[in-house]
């Protein structure tokens, strides 16, 4: 975790773009996360039940560009079901990808420029705004005060995404199941259904409204990788084992299993996975060896020639995938 306390001097540069309104506390409720630039792409609705960390920043700030990094870090705390984070550039558009790569950001979280949270009241950047699931706001300040045991805290305090909204307390062992932020959950969706069908009317209405909770995730994981199957083969692959383990041996489980052979037989799917891998070694290979950097030493020259050699050799292989233009992109930074 990177510590990163903003000095004074720096954090006072005035926003010239981003519209905020004055409140007493930031909110969720009428966000507008403005213009989509990279990482997950994200819509206010997706906000609801999760923990969500706000950031302002500008690529003519200092301190913010050095907090990129930390954000970077942070978004990697918990997958997109739990914990959302957005870094909204507000020093306007045109260089915010570039500078976002060149300062080792990540795609873990949702950058966007010309957001506003309702509330917010910035008059200075880097700043940053933490909610708990429930959507309150929780912090308000410099993003090095916000730290790894903070968000645990609050991701530990949320149900997560299979359970619906309620003041659930009947069926104890299977709400601890189904916000577990890991494991099979057969077994607890045969106990609320048999619940759902025999128990006293409280404990059938709970039963079935956190079944209702679960198939509502379901279907929304489905769209998600049915969405992304062409667009993004990686996240629909991952997504997809994710909900297998989550479900295997349950009969919501039959549509998923049906979908994993179709794209195991998919082949131009296969490659596209392939090719995503075998890119993700060269980048990996290329960010340990340090290639990256403007003044590289003569000593890594050989080294940096074995890395363009492999993207070249790459390109050769898989020149219609999507990694393909990511790895020419990597090939041109590394031999501008």
């Amino acid at each position: 975790m990177i510590n990163n306390p903003i000095p004074v001097l720096c954090s006072v540069i005035l926003l010239a773009w981003c519209t905020v309104s004055g409140a007493q506390a930031a909110e969720l409720k009428g966000v507008n996360l403005g213009t989509w630039v990279s990482g997950p792409k994200v819509a206010a609705n997706d906000l609801a039940g999760k923990v969500v960390i706000f950031e302002y920043w500008g690529v003519n700030c200092p301190p913010c560009r050095a907090n990129i990094p930390h954000i970077s870090e942070l978004a990697a705390l918990a997958d997109p079901d739990r914990l959302v984070v957005i870094a909204n550039h507000c020093q306007g558009p045109g260089k915010t990808a570039a500078v976002w790569s060149e300062c080792k950001g990540t795609d873990k979280p949702s950058v966007v420029e010309g957001g506003e949270l309702v509330g917010s009241n910035v008059n200075s950047i880097p700043r940053i705004f933490v909610f708990d699931h429930t959507g309150a706001q929780v912090f308000d300040g410099r993003p090095g005060e916000v730290n790894d045991a903070m968000i645990a805290k609050l991701l530990d305090a949320a149900p997560g995404p299979m359970v619906s909204k309620g003041d659930f307390k009947l069926c104890k062992s299977e709400i601890a199941a189904l916000t577990a932020k890991t494991g099979n959950v057969a077994g607890s969706l045969k106990s609320l259904r048999s619940k759902s069908e025999k128990g006293k009317d409280d404990v059938k209405a709970e039963a079935n409204a956190l079944l209702q909770g679960v198939t509502a995730y379901l279907d929304k994981k489905m769209a998600t990788i049915v969405a992304a199957r062409a667009e993004n083969p990686v996240l629909a692959a991952t997504t997809l084992s994710k909900v297998l383990a989550q479900i295997k041996g349950d009969e919501t489980a039959k549509p998923f299993e049906a979908l994993h052979a179709d794209l195991k037989a998919d082949k131009a799917f296969q490659n596209e996975l392939t090719a995503a891998d075998k890119f993700s070694a060269i980048q990996a290979a290329v960010s340990k060896a340090g290639l990256e950097q403007d003044d590289l030493p003569a000593a890594k020259k050989g080294d940096l020639a074995n890395a363009v050699q492999a993207i070249d050799a790459f390109l050769k292989a898989y020149p219609t995938t999507k990694a393909a233009g990511l790895a020419q992109s990597l090939k041109s930074k590394l031999t501008k």
